[in-house]
């Protein structure tokens, strides 16, 4: 029997895929599913979207979904009902793939009575002990009691199995795109448009730095903001999901309009995946910046990391273990202290000082970088080995 794609499926048992992160604005909760699914694996999602859509549709490849809209108690509880549908659809001898807190809180109820073997958890996001007590408790007897377990960065998982009293260490699955993942060229067009939003065009000492998000005190958004203002005119910065509505976004154009920087500042709303990877692929330096408030933030392995060197641009990022060793391992950009806006400025001119000849260079090299070495396939066996462990009979 033909599977999804056309081809022989790798094997009979289906692997139903749950997150409760959007593929549409995160799509990192949802990659081991889109590697498996794109490799002749059974895989059938649920996820965040309108229920009359029955497919996960990304460029690197489409899949079946159900989806749910989410929000709130009635959300969780459409949750719950859609993870329902798929066990009586696909039964329990399906691998049911769990990611992240609001998906294991589904889960709980939705696969109660389930041979744990067949159940793997994956945290992509790490839960704060003692933040979120009501989804601590129920990831933790989650976790606990899945088959396997995974983490998206080594001290995390480390921490994870500390915290929760796990009986191994998780494995790691870094938040990474895969190598297929199909990145736009550099356009012009596209940085000429964003320029031209704040009335300006471009030119050889303009640099477009990229926050890769919008306005948050998480981010270290203020201290960016004071480091803007020590730049050169020429600097300017690109602020996404910045809708006029939002409390963090009216807080973030008061001190944009404070600092005299409205004309040094985009402000972008939400885009959809490609649109703002587009951004990105436009751009000259993206911002990792994380405050050091705990765990999570401290061990961080954002998804963004890829999304940007696969768009060719270096990153200035938080000097914490993590992205130290794969920024200086890789040569991906530069470190700051992320709370120092005089950190951060110096950081962004070391990045911003190549002229547009090296900087073409420098995109070709990141990219590559990112194919051969630190894309989602370098490590995609430890999935496959997830599914195996899953897959085995009794």
């Amino acid at each position: 029997m033909k599977g999804w794609r056309g081809v022989e499926p790798r094997t009979r048992r289906h692997i139903v895929y749950v997150t409760a992160a959007d593929p549409d604005r995160s799509v990192v909760a949802s990659v081991p599913g889109l590697w498996l699914a794109k490799n002749g694996y059974r895989v059938h999602f649920v996820i965040p979207g309108d229920p009359s859509n029955a497919t996960l549709s990304t460029p690197y490849v489409s899949a079946p979904a159900y989806h749910v809209r989410l929000g709130g108690m009635a959300g969780l509880g459409r949750f719950v009902k859609t993870l329902l549908r798929a066990r009586l659809r696909f039964g329990s001898g399906a691998v049911y793939w769990i990611t992240g807190c609001v998906s294991a809180l589904a889960a709980s109820f939705a696969l109660a009575g389930m041979s744990r073997k067949r159940i793997i958890y994956y945290n992509c996001d790490f839960l704060e002990p003692g933040r979120h007590p009501f989804f601590e408790y129920f990831e933790r007897s989650f976790a606990r009691g899945a088959g396997s377990v995974a983490s998206n960065e080594p001290n995390r998982a480390r921490c994870m199995a500390s915290i929760y009293g796990l009986s191994s260490v998780p494995v790691v699955l870094e938040s990474r795109l895969p190598a297929e993942w199909p990145f736009p060229d550099y356009n012009p067009v596209e940085r000429t448009r964003l320029l031209s939003m704040i009335g300006l065009s471009d030119s050889e000492d303009v640099r477009l730095i990229v926050a890769g998000g919008g306005f948050s005190r998480l981010r270290c958004s203020e201290e960016l903001l004071s480091a803007l203002r020590d730049l050169p005119e020429t600097y300017i910065l690109v602020f996404s999901g910045m809708p006029s509505h939002d409390e963090s976004s009216c807080e973030g154009r008061v001190m944009i309009s404070r600092l005299g920087l409205t004309r040094r500042v985009v402000c972008l709303p939400y885009l959809p995946r490609e649109d703002l990877i587009r951004t990105f692929a436009a751009s000259d330096i993206g911002m990792l910046l994380y405050r050091n408030d705990g765990i999570g933030n401290y061990y961080q392995g954002p998804g963004r990391l890829t999304e940007y060197i696969g768009s060719g641009i270096p990153y200035v990022a938080s000097d914490f273990p993590g992205l130290r060793t794969v920024t200086l391992e890789h040569s991906l950009g530069a470190l700051c202290k992320a709370e120092s806006a005089t950190d951060i400025a110096a950081a962004i001119l070391l990045l911003g000082q190549k002229n547009s000849s090296e900087r073409m260079q420098e995109r070709q090299r990141l990219r590559r970088a990112f194919r051969k070495e630190l894309s989602f396939d370098r490590q995609a066996s430890r999935a496959e080995e997830l599914f195996r462990q899953a897959d085995k009979d009794d």
